[in-house]
């Protein structure tokens, strides 16, 4: 049996057919490559539509517009109401969504994080446990590691295990974590 879409997830799925079919205008023509990467984008709304039930880990406080590029969409303006519609079923879905631990939002969340920048020449190994999941982090980049929910109190611990290699270990009983890297939800 398939899943049924959510009415975010189906709004975000429209969004990328609005912009795929400003790429497929586009194809060949230099100004091509800015519309494929609005649609990765968008692809990354509808992630977080799915996996999280919500875009807001993804834009922030920020608009879906402001996310896919302000420019972007200003020279696109067939895709407008596509992103009002995600927008609004973000909004619709913001009221009804409890937390991970069942609290309503806008309640107290356990919340911490740790941000970090690579100033070497080289990149870093960043490995988040006890889930063991490794990400790369470039030279000039940074990156956080949040720990969401759980017991109250919070401990993130950062373990230099070689020359470049970090482990960001999240002690926080029941804690979910999120990992940004230049401003942008990885996982």
């Amino acid at each position: 049996m398939t899943r049924s879409r959510t009415p975010l997830e189906a709004a975000a799925g429209k969004l990328i057919a609005a912009i795929q079919k400003e790429w497929d205008v586009e194809a060949g023509e230099p100004e091509s490559a800015a519309s494929e990467e609005a649609m990765h984008a968008a692809h990354g709304l509808l992630q977080a539509a799915s996996k999280f039930g919500s875009i807001e880990s993804v834009i922030g406080s920020g608009s879906v517009a402001a996310y896919l590029g302000e420019q972007w969409v200003q020279a696109h303006p067939q895709v407008l109401p596509y992103i009002e519609a995600l927008e609004g079923a973000q909004r619709a879905t913001d009221v009804k969504r409890p937390e991970p631990d069942g609290r309503r939002r806008g309640e107290m969340t356990n919340r911490s994080s740790v941000k970090l920048k690579n100033s070497f020449t080289t990149g870093l190994s960043i490995i988040v446990e006890p889930w063991a999941n490794e990400f790369h982090l470039p030279p000039g980049s940074e990156c956080e590691v949040v720990s969401i929910g759980g017991a109250v109190d919070t401990e993130i611990l950062i373990e230099l295990e070689a020359p470049s290699t970090l482990i960001f270990w999240v002690n926080t009983p029941g804690a979910l974590y999120e990992y940004w890297q230049d401003g942008k939800l990885i996982d």
